[in-house]
């Protein structure tokens, strides 16, 4: 018998110290940072993809904020924050399937 295994899953990244400000929602000041929050969806747990990517400045005590235009939060971090194989793990996993087909049908 044979299935697939598959799943979403709403990943939360910390990117770092953006600025210190009135939260309005605890009322006082404190910190917020950058953060980063993507969908992924995995086959398998291992074979993923992001269908949805957004950039908030969050309050670090309760975790509320404003959204950021993702042009803006990049121009702030260097490299692509997300896991290798979140946002290519699907298409690695594709390539390894037409990969095998490949070699048997030529050892067949």
């Amino acid at each position: 018998m044979f299935f697939i295994v598959w799943a979403h899953k709403l990943i939360l990244l910390w990117l770092g110290f953006a600025e210190q400000r009135l939260c309005s929602v605890c009322g006082q000041t404190r910190q917020f940072q950058l953060a980063l929050q993507y969908k992924l969806f995995t086959i398998y747990w291992i074979f993923g993809a992001v269908s949805q990517k957004q950039y908030f400045n969050l309050c670090t005590v309760c975790k509320h904020g404003d959204k950021v235009e993702a042009s803006q939060a990049e121009a702030q971090i260097q490299k692509n924050p997300i896991p290798f194989m979140h946002r290519w793990g699907l298409l690695v996993g594709v390539a390894a399937v037409v990969l095998l087909v490949v070699l048997s049908a030529v050892s067949s």
